[in-house]
């Protein structure tokens, strides 16, 4: 089975949980038994196969890396299940010793590409998402696929990493 039609056929399954009352039921007696535990979701990459593919892009998806459309689905299937919310809110929720609310996701990306600027940004800003970019400092504005000082700056301006990007606990 190809990565692709895996990841359909793990949505569907996903899905199907979800309709039947199975992942709730799973989710209430891990939060009891935890405390509302936070989920964490990281990404590296965001390609978009309509456009031309480098080496580097194509490889990536094989491996794995989210095509736009895939991205735009899981964003959707997100919204309509679960809670986004910032690091920054997560940081106090855990130094004033408190918990955040039941199916809290935070969003994260690795390394600091640049397609997370050109595709993933402009659909998080719009849906007032909050995210972070977890940085490799050495390499921003030093590789046209990673992110450029300017874009790092315009997304910080914007909220990302933070709770002005959108609703948080």
């Amino acid at each position: 089975m190809s990565t692709g039609a895996g990841a359909r056929v793990k949505a569907a399954l996903c899905e199907l949980l979800f309709r039947c009352g199975a992942a709730a039921l799973v989710r209430a007696l891990n939060n009891r038994r935890r405390g509302n535990p936070v989920c964490i979701l990281s990404a590296h990459r965001v390609a978009d196969p309509a456009e031309p593919l480098s080496e580097r892009d194509a490889a990536d998806l094989a491996r794995g890396c989210l095509s736009l459309p895939e991205f735009a689905q899981r964003i959707g299937w997100l919204r309509r299940r679960f809670h986004f919310a910032s690091l920054e809110a997560y940081g106090r929720a855990l130094a004033g010793g408190g918990t955040m609310g039941p199916n809290t996701v935070i969003l994260t990306f690795d390394d600091g590409f640049r397609d997370v600027y050109r595709r993933a940004y402009p659909r998080l800003l719009a849906d007032g998402i909050p995210f972070a970019v977890f940085l490799t400092t050495g390499w921003v504005g030093r590789d046209p696929l990673m992110l450029s000082e300017g874009d790092v700056r315009e997304m910080a301006r914007n909220g990302a990493g933070s709770s002005r990007g959108g609703r948080t606990a």
